[in-house]
């Protein structure tokens, strides 16, 4: 199990990670969210301090989180959306779409490509846009370590919380391994993320003249079906081989659901509530980039 706490007296940009022997990750842990009858405090001679380095101000920025290393986030970002679901579904792909730039490593494969958690930024309207591409952690077989090790460097890279967790599928191609990573993302953020979730799917140029709405409200995938009506029917569809005014309408589209979702939300990012639990949300001082 694992606990930030922060020392502003003594060190403004330090943070302390505990390590406490707990069952596994999924079960107790949501985001930062210490379920109830999950000890506190630790020891202090468990603990172990971490130096931050100095804030960050990106412009338009992209890269690994550095492992031992800690960045700030920039007081002008407004957008931050992290990418999830199931390995092979096209979520790199899905960010250099976003980013209108190959920021991330997409290609076919038997294996994933993507090993860590990584961002890359752009600007939209005059708002900064961070992209968080995950590696294949919301699979059954991925081990509690690697989640742990991956999910933490999320959290920081999108500090004090994600706009819109992007749920990617392939379109006609929700199966059950498509749930079983839905059912792995509740896990490790909470179900309450459904607030702040949208169902992406790739391979627009699949529907040929048919519209994404007609596709849903024809589908006979019934587990498809509700999970749109978990996420309130934001959803959308990508082709990633789209270039110029194509690919602009495809981000403006994401961009316009996003919003309107964070009217309805009261304008504020996934949080998953850690206050109840006796910890501070994270904030941009405060970043957790290590795990054991």
């Amino acid at each position: 199990l694992l606990l930030l706490t922060t020392h502003p007296l003594q060190q403004p940009h330090a943070c302390c990670v505990r390590l406490l022997p707990s069952p596994p990750l999924h079960s107790r842990i949501n985001l930062g969210r210490i379920e109830p009858g999950t000890p506190e405090r630790a020891d202090s001679s468990a603990s172990q301090s971490i130096s931050l380095d100095p804030p960050f101000h990106p412009q338009i920025s992209t890269g690994l989180l550095p492992t031992g290393l800690g960045a700030q986030e920039s007081s002008h970002i407004k957008l931050k959306f992290i990418l999830v679901g199931k390995a092979g579904a096209g979520k790199s792909a899905t960010g250099n779409t976003i980013l209108g730039n190959k920021v991330f490593e997409s290609k076919l494969g038997a294996k994933p490509v993507t090993k860590t958690c990584s961002t890359g930024s752009m600007i939209w309207n005059g708002k900064e846009v961070v992209v968080i591409d995950t590696p294949d952690v919301f699979s059954p077989e991925a081990s509690d370590t690697e989640t742990c090790r991956e999910i933490s460097r999320c959290i920081a890279l999108s500090a004090p919380g994600p706009h819109a967790l992007v749920l990617v599928t392939q379109l006609g191609r929700y199966t059950a391994e498509d749930k079983e990573a839905v059912k792995r993302v509740w896990e490790i953020f909470g179900v309450e993320a459904k607030r702040n979730m949208i169902v992406l799917f790739t391979r627009k140029e699949d529907l040929g003249g048919n519209s994404l709405t007609d596709y849903v409200r024809n589908s006979h995938n019934k587990n498809l079906k509700e999970l749109i009506q978990e996420c309130k029917n934001r959803y959308c569809t990508f082709n990633n081989k789209a270039t110029g005014a194509e690919r602009n309408k495809q981000v403006n589209e994401l961009m316009e659901i996003t919003e309107r979702m964070l009217k309805e939300n009261g304008g504020r990012c996934y949080t998953n509530e850690l206050e109840p639990f006796g910890f501070p949300m994270l904030d941009s001082k405060t970043y957790f980039n290590h795990c054991a």
